[in-house]
Order: C-alpha cells, then sequence, then structure tokens
C-alpha cells in the first residue's frame, strides 16, 4: 500500500529505541502505542499468512483503542487478503475509522470501495466525498478516480474540462492511469481539435511504466495511422502487450489484424476469440468488430445465421454504446438487404447517426439510399462530397451517378 516505509521509520524507530521485548510486553499489557509499534513491526516483517496473522493480533487491539495507523494497516491485511481471507466489508470498516481520523491515504481507499462497488453496489457521491478529502493532500490516485468520475460522467454528465484538470494534476506526478487519459483525450479532441502530438508526449509516459491501457492506445495509432505513420507490425506488437493484460483495445486490433490478414496471416478464427474477449468487457469497438467478424463466416458460406449474429452485434454498438462504425455497418446492411429485409428508412437512420458523428465513410452510404429512393440529385451531392473526401470507392460511384 501506500505509506509503508514513512511509517516504519516512525513507529520502528519507537521499538528500537526502548527494546522489542519491552515493547511487546507493554503491548500484551493493552499500551496501544506499543500495540501499534509491534503489529507494525510484525507487519512489515511477514511473509507468510500466520505472519500476517500475528501481526494482525496486535493491529486489531491497538485499532479498537483508536489508533489510526493500526485501523490502516489492519484495513489493508483484510483488503489484500495478506492473513488468507480478503474481506472488503471489514477492510471499509477499518479504512472509515482511519479516514475519519484525517488519513489521506484511508480516505483514498474508501473512495476506491465505493467507486468499484466492491462492499455493494458502486456509490459515486460516497466515493467523490472521500476522493476529495484525499485529492487535498495531493494523492495522485485520488486525482486521478476523481478525473475519471468527471470522465465517465458518474455523477451526471460527462465533464472534460475537469476530468482533464484531474487528469493533469496526477499526471504530473507519474500516475499512468492519468497519463493515458490525457492521451485519450488529447487524440480524440475532446477539448477541440485532436492533439496528436501532445497525446503522443502523454503516452509515451505511460507506455514507459508498462501501463496496458497506454499500449492498447498506441497499437491503435499505428493501427488506423492518423496520429502515427500506419505500420501493422507495430500496431500487432504494442497489442499483443496490451492484450497479455486483458486489454480490450488490444484484443479488439489483434483481431482486426487477422481478420483481414494485416501484417499476419488471415485467422478468422483467432479473430473471433480476440473479438469475444474484447467484447465481454463491453469495449464497442471489439463487439463491432464481432459483428464484422460474423460477415466475413457469412460470406464465406451464405448462413443466414451469421448474418443475424452480426446485426445483433451491431445493434448491440450502436444502440448502447453510439459506436458510429457500427452504426455504419448497419445502414450498409438495411441499404443493400444483405441477409436482411432492404429497408432504407432503418438505412438512412443509422446513416445520419454515424454521419453526426462525423465518420466520413458515411457520405457514401447516404448516396447509394438516395440513388436507391430515386432521389439522383441529392445522391449525386453525396457522392461527390465523398469523393472529395478521398473515400474508397466513393469516387468510382461519383461518376457512375454523373453519366
Amino acid at each position: 500500500m501506500k505509506k509503508y516505509l514513512l511509517l516504519c521509520l516512525l513507529s520502528c524507530s519507537f521499538v528500537f529505541a526502548q527494546g522489542y521485548s519491552t515493547i511487546k510486553l507493554k503491548a500484551m499489557q493493552g499500551n496501544a502505542a506499543a500495540q501499534v509499534a509491534v503489529g507494525e513491526e510484525l507487519y512489515h516483517d511477514a511473509t507468510t499468512e500466520k505472519e500476517y496473522l500475528e501481526a494482525e493480533k496486535y493491529l486489531k487491539l491497538a485499532a479498537e483503542q483508536g489508533e489510526g495507523l493500526a485501523q490502516y494497516y489492519l484495513a489493508t491485511i483484510y483488503y489484500l487478503g495478506l492473513a488468507g481471507v480478503e474481506d472488503d466489508q471489514l477492510a471499509l470498516k477499518w479504512f472509515l475509522e482511519s479516514a475519519k481520523q484525517g488519513d489521506s491515504d484511508a480516505q483514498y481507499y474508501v473512495g476506491e470501495i465505493y467507486y468499484y462497488g466492491l462492499t455493494a453496489d458502486p456509490d459515486y457521491q460516497e466515493a467523490y466525498k472521500w476522493l476529495q478529502l484525499s485529492a487535498k493532500n495531493e494523492d495522485p490516485d485520488a486525482q486521478n478516480l476523481l478525473g475519471e468520475i468527471a470522465y465517465l460522467g458518474s455523477l451526471g454528465e460527462e465533464d472534460n474540462e475537469t476530468a482533464f484538470q484531474w487528469f493533469t494534476l496526477s499526471a504530473k506526478q507519474g500516475n499512468s492511469a492519468s497519463q493515458h487519459r490525457l492521451a485519450e483525450i488529447a487524440y480524440l479532441g475532446l477539448l477541440g481539435e485532436p492533439d496528436y502530438e501532445t497525446s503522443l508526449y502523454w503516452l509515451k509516459l505511460a507506455v514507459e511504466q508498462d501501463d496496458a491501457d497506454a499500449q492498447g492506445l498506441l497499437a491503435e495509432f499505428y493501427f488506423y495511422g492518423d496520429a502515427l505513420p500506419q505500420d501493422y507490425e507495430k500496431a500487432r506488437y504494442w497489442a499483443e502487450l496490451a492484450a497479455a493484460e486483458d486489454n480490450s483495445t488490444g484484443q479488439m486490433v489483434l483481431g482486426y489484424l487477422h481478420l483481414h490478414g494485416l501484417g499476419v496471416t488471415q485467422d478468422i478464427d483467432l479473430a473471433e476469440r480476440y473479438a469475444i474477449s474484447s467484447a465481454e468487457q463491453q469495449d464497442a469497438a471489439g463487439i463491432t468488430l464481432l459483428g464484422k467478424v460474423y460477415i466475413q463466416r457469412y460470406l464465406e458460406d451464405k448462413n443466414a445465421a451469421y448474418i443475424k449474429k452480426a446485426q445483433r452485434y451491431f445493434e448491440t454498438a450502436a444502440l448502447n454504446y453510439e459506436e458510429p462504425y457500427a452504426q455504419l455497418a448497419l445502414a450498409s446492411l438495411y441499404a443493400q438487404g444483405i441477409g436482411v429485409k432492404q429497408d432504407l428508412k432503418k438505412a438512412m437512420t443509422f446513416a445520419r447517426l454515424a454521419e453526426a458523428q462525423g465518420l466520413l465513410e458515411t457520405q457514401t452510404i447516404i448516396a447509394v439510399i438516395y440513388s436507391k429512393e430515386g432521389k439522383s440529385d441529392l445522391a449525386l451531392e453525396w457522392a461527390q462530397k465523398a469523393c472529395q473526401n478521398e473515400i474508397e470507392g466513393a469516387c468510382n460511384f461519383y461518376r457512375i451517378l454523373s453519366q
């Protein structure tokens, strides 16, 4: 946990000054300060569950007498399961007692437990309250979680500006999770235009700390070729590192590489496994990829069941996560009637949703829909837009419509 070295220097000096046997005798006689000193000494020397149980005995005696330091250490034993059993309820109880006495590290862990819902459903209000107290002492982990609360809109509306402020405070102290978030915010242009230079600055710092989320984002950079020159070999390298830590973005990138044989041998079975792993973590891009895997399977053997699976995954990503590429895929399915009944109204609805998110590839499918509706002027207009934006195949379609 956070404070071991500093606190050991304080309490261990007390032990050394009076002699361990003398302090242990005082601890057994009920002296709270002695119980803290012995408990902490045993805690730091412990390497087995049995030894942590012995430390727990003294720490609990001191904790019950209101010793905040003992309460903190006792909580860590339960939180990490050092004595053999993890008990988040007991950890929360003793972290709370210590936090109420002003211990900033205990305040952070109380916030963390409430944030992740380790003892009940997540309680973001309580998490926010305790994290704020810890953050006043410039705790980088507390600052990071406060950034997450704002970034994800856990208390209501997403607030990228507040998130940016908290992430910056944390990242400057070396927190890799915050560095990754700052890279993401700059890359996506959530506070203005995309800023690849700033994104790469923060991403490099996070990657140097072996942050799996940062490795996944770096793989994405190389895969899409926007923030960095497209390089499928490097995309695979970083994606494999991230996926080894169960990172959903790394899994998604590997899925796409294997689906299309980009820098690797094409392997639809492997692509499907990576897509499933990513989708199981509620990654919208992974869910969309899984839909594309089943489209590929349909194209190979014309089994309509695969189209139904693809449609289901596309709808999940498009409707639940507003994923633009899933919306585009649904627009294409309904416009062309591939495995589903042609429905130009639904096709246009999904196309407009994707187009509103700035997905330029949607312009071509909008042109196709207008063409199928017999609205040649509108079809030509949208095909021209797509051609001007250098969308693949758009210029050929524009020339066909112009004849």
